[in-house]
């Protein structure tokens, strides 16, 4: 038999149906492409990296060896090789797919 007298504790309330506090927008870190931060114009120098010169130097129409000889030359610490070369040359021509299938929309 089972006593009534006894209180059964509530149905606990499932974690879903609990209200949570909105979040705040995380604000972004880092410099953004267009050289500022936060809205704020940055002062410092917008780095430009070997694969972006390497870039340059591909829409020159410069060859593997120059690239590499210049690249050195600019960037002493750099260890970029022909297939580094090689996959910038990929990259520009991926970048360049995209404009143009983004230009037809």
């Amino acid at each position: 038999m089972i006593d009534e007298t006894v209180a059964t504790p509530a149905p606990a309330l499932r974690k879903s149906a609990v209200a949570k506090p909105a979040k705040k927008a995380a604000k972004g870190k880092g410099r953004k492409a267009n050289g500022k931060v936060h809205g704020k114009a940055s002062t410092k120098p917008v780095k430009r990296g070997s694969g972006l010169r390497i870039r340059e130097l591909l829409a020159k129409g410069k060859e593997t060896d120059e690239i590499l000889a210049i690249i050195h030359k600019e960037f002493p610490d750099s260890v970029a090789k022909a297939g580094d070369v090689s996959w910038n040359r990929g990259y520009a021509a991926r970048m360049k797919a995209a404009k143009k299938t983004s230009k037809k929309k």
